[in-house]
């Protein structure tokens, strides 16, 4: 009993931390716009994206929704139980950020053993986007969770044995199903499996390069009968893959400032990653050959795309399993150190803190003890409307929208920001105003003819400022 133990305080940990971040992390746009798609879908059994705060202008193709069947449909039964507030919708999210880290551990396990485990464990459960975008009602998690819950099986299947049947057809589930909750995994898991395969063939694995390529086979099928599933009512599949391709831009940006600044900043991932190269080259074992391949698909993809958050924490998770063997040398060494041990072990728990936890703690702890700081620009925006007697906006910012005066109305712009240049000029209706944020300013500035608005309030300040037009002389 005394060795589950640790696990049990881990999970204790992990659990305390994402219920602080679950209650203090800003709301924000993709949020604000998964929650307002499966909210509708749950009231009204309708997949669809609203454009007005009524619903009764509802986009059945439009390109904000990302999400997949197997986030939106339990998602959406969730909501009907608990209800429709976006608190309701961050909280369905929580069982799947533990249901990783069980799966991740149990990966770990399979690959290092449970004392080190446990470690790989720590490493990931104070990360900051983990706990981020584990609380948040985004796709990332429940994605990550059963792509890990196929890679275990995976790994059990590349290791021979008994149940190889089961342990690869449970990988295949577990593709398909993180495929059906983001289909942006697609091309780093099937980039990996390719590379996979093509290194069985040097090797002259057939067995193993056959059945990776089945299974790659079957995911590309699934994505396209995906995106067909989409189209079937609606526009010509042509011209929704045209509008899709936008996001091209976004995974192909070829920019590689912000995703090498991401990574400049986070030891974790490349030291695991040298740990990952040296374990790849001395034991030569299928295993970790897969893992580390799929790691690098996953790495060239993020260095190719804009280098947002949202990709670049799910490079943390194999490289904490390689990381955590030298985390344990250092911890044997240092409860050798007779001399000056107390010292030894406050600095490692220091190091560790502040290079792997990075500001978790003192983030939580500042939201915790000033939560006005939290959302401050949307808050003060909503105080201002109401001052202002506004219940009529459009936005490109819908982050705003849960912070508007009760009886409000909302329109949204329909074109995703990745396509802000097929939007159409901006026209406000009587008695209408316009609230622009982050996105008006950055994304779609030559939607608006500014010359012909007049500014009549504003708030915030930075990213989190706002300010509010109306047509001139009106």
């Amino acid at each position: 009993m005394s060795k589950t133990i640790p696990y049990v305080l881990l999970f204790c940990l992990f659990g305390t931390l994402l219920l602080g971040f679950q209650r203090t992390s800003p709301i924000w746009y993709d949020d604000t716009g998964h929650w307002r798609v499966v909210k509708h879908f749950a009231e009204t059994g309708q997949l669809c994206y609203p454009l007005d705060g009524q619903g009764e202008n509802c986009d059945p193709e439009s390109m904000f929704i990302t999400l997949g069947p197997a986030v939106q449909v339990p998602a959406s039964i969730w909501m009907k139980i608990f209800g429709t507030s976006m608190a309701t919708a961050r909280a369905f999210i929580l069982p799947f950020s533990l249901l990783l880290l069980g799966i991740f551990l149990a990966l770990a396990r399979e690959l290092t053993g449970k004392k080190k485990a446990l470690w790989a464990g720590l490493l990931i459960a104070g990360n900051i986007q983990l706990l981020t975008y584990g609380s948040q009602f985004l796709g990332e998690v429940p994605m990550l969770f059963w792509l890990f819950l196929g890679l275990w099986f995976q790994v059990r299947w590349l290791k021979g044995g008994e149940g190889q049947a089961n342990h690869f057809l449970g990988a295949l589930v577990g593709f398909l199903t993180a495929l059906a909750c983001k289909e942006s995994i697609l091309m780093p898991l099937g980039a990996g499996m390719l590379l996979f395969m093509v290194t069985s063939l040097f090797r002259r694995d057939w067995a193993k390069a056959v059945g990776v390529a089945f299974q790659g086979i079957l995911l590309g099928l699934a994505w396209v009968a995906l995106i067909y599933s989409r189209v079937l009512e609606g526009k010509d599949f042509w011209d929704f893959w045209e509008l899709r391709s936008g996001y091209g831009k976004e995974f192909f940006a070829l920019e590689f400032t912000e995703s090498l600044r991401f990574l400049l900043f986070k030891p974790l991932i490349w030291l695991g990653m040298a740990a990952l190269l040296l374990k790849m080259q001395v034991r030569r074992d299928p295993r970790d050959w897969f893992l580390g391949l799929v790691f690098l698909a996953q790495l060239i993809f993020f260095l190719l795309s804009r280098g947002y958050d949202r990709f670049g924490f799910q490079l943390i998770f194999i490289p904490a399993i390689y990381l955590s063997e030298f985390v344990v040398f250092a911890v044997d060494w240092i409860q050798k150190k007779k001399n000056m041990r107390l010292l030894w072990q406050v600095g490692g728990i220091i190091v560790f803190l502040v290079v792997f936890t990075q500001q978790s703690f003192p983030l939580l702890a500042q939201r915790l003890l000033d939560p006005a700081s939290v959302n401050a620009g949307e808050k003060c925006l909503g105080e201002e409307l109401n001052r202002l007697g506004i219940l009529d906006v459009f936005t490109y910012d819908e982050q705003i929208v849960t912070f508007l005066p009760s009886g409000a109305n909302y329109r949204l712009e329909p074109m995703v920001h990745v396509n802000a240049d097929l939007c159409k000029p901006l026209e406000l209706r009587l008695g209408e105003y316009l609230v622009a944020g982050e996105y008006a300013r950055t994304e779609f500035p030559n939607c608006v003819n500014w010359p012909q608005l007049e500014q009549v309030g504003s708030c915030g300040e930075g990213a989190q400022r706002y300010e509010i037009f109306g047509i001139k002389g009106n």
